[in-house]
C-alpha cells in the first residue's frame, strides 16, 4: 500500500509492505538496543517513508525504509542502521524527486544523529513494540539531504510503529496525519 500526502511545500510518501527497494551490498552497519517496557509484536512488516520539502529556495529529500520484525529479547528494541561510505549508485525509484540527483544509501556521517533520534523517540514512549527495526534501504540527495531531515523521517517511522495502526493512516487526511506523526 502506498499513500502520498501533498503539502503546499512538499510531499510525504508512506510505503507499507511495498517493493521495490534496492540494497547495496557495500553497506556497513551500526546497531543499538534500547531497554523499555514492551508489548509483543506478532508479525513482520516493512515501512518506508520518502519525503521531499521545499524551504526558502532549497529542496530537502530523504528516504528510509525499515523492516520491522518480532524480537524475542523481552523489554528491548533492537535497531540496525545501514550506511554507505559514498554516493555512487543512483536510486531510480524515487517518485518525489528527480532521480538524476538521488543516490541509494545513507551517508555515514548521518548515522549517529539518526540513531540518537530513533533512540530518543522510542525512549519517550511509555511502551513500545518488542521488535527489531532494520533500516537497510535508504536514499539521499547529495545537495538536499541533511542529518536533521533524516531525523524527522526516522521519528515518523518510530511513531507509526508505536501507533500500531497503519491502516488508519491510509484513511487520514493530511492535517490529522501531521498532528499525530510528524514532529518537526
Amino acid at each position: 500500500m502506498v499513500k502520498i500526502f501533498k503539502y503546499p511545500n512538499g510531499q510525504i510518501k508512506i510505503m507499507w509492505n511495498e517493493q521495490p527497494f534496492m540494497k547495496n551490498d557495500k553497506y556497513h552497519w551500526c546497531q543499538n538496543c534500547i531497554s523499555i517496557k514492551t508489548y509483543e509484536l506478532l508479525s513482520s512488516f516493512s515501512l518506508g517513508i520518502e519525503m521531499q520539502k521545499h524551504t526558502g529556495g532549497r529542496i530537502y529529500y530523504g528516504m528510509l525504509c525499515a523492516n520491522v520484525q518480532p524480537f524475542h529479547k523481552q523489554n528491548c528494541v533492537k535497531i540496525e542502521l545501514a550506511y554507505t561510505d559514498k554516493n555512487s549508485i543512483k536510486y531510480e525509484y524515487s517518485s518525489l524527486f528527480n532521480d538524476t540527483y538521488v543516490y541509494e544509501g545513507l551517508p555515514k556521517e548521518y548515522t549517529q544523529y539518526i540513531m540518537n533520534q530513533i533512540c530518543s523517540a522510542i525512549s519517550e514512549k511509555e511502551y513500545y513494540a518488542q521488535c527489531k527495526i532494520i533500516i537497510e534501504y535508504s536514499a539521499n540527495c547529495e545537495v538536499g539531504s541533511s542529518p536533521m531531515f533524516f531525523g524527522i523521517i526516522a521519528n515518523i517511522i518510530v511513531n507509526i510503529i508505536a501507533s500500531n495502526s497503519i491502516h488508519k493512516i491510509f484513511d487520514m487526511d493530511i492535517e490529522t496525519f501531521t498532528k499525530q506523526y510528524v514532529k518537526i
